[in-house]
């Protein structure tokens, strides 16, 4: 797992590129929902350990059956 500041970049080339859209956000976290992330778990674990190794990011909760993603 990646860690350090350095490597946030390249994290990003890691993830296919999608649509998506911000449906809530506060000042600890962001919700986001992906078109079909219910359906693609494989895809949805990926995108949760990659957003993980972001090192100002504490938690990332799914919900499958709402396509969406928490940071927090």
């Amino acid at each position: 797992m990646l860690s350090t500041a350095d490597s946030e970049p390249a994290l990003c080339d890691q993830v296919e590129k999608r649509s998506y859209q911000i449906i809530h956000q506060n000042d600890r976290r962001i919700r986001f929902y992906i078109p079909g992330l219910g359906y693609e778990m494989e895809y949805a674990n990926h995108l949760q350990e990659i957003i993980l190794a972001l090192h100002f990011v504490t938690e990332v909760h799914l919900n499958l059956h709402a396509h969406s993603l928490a940071v927090l």
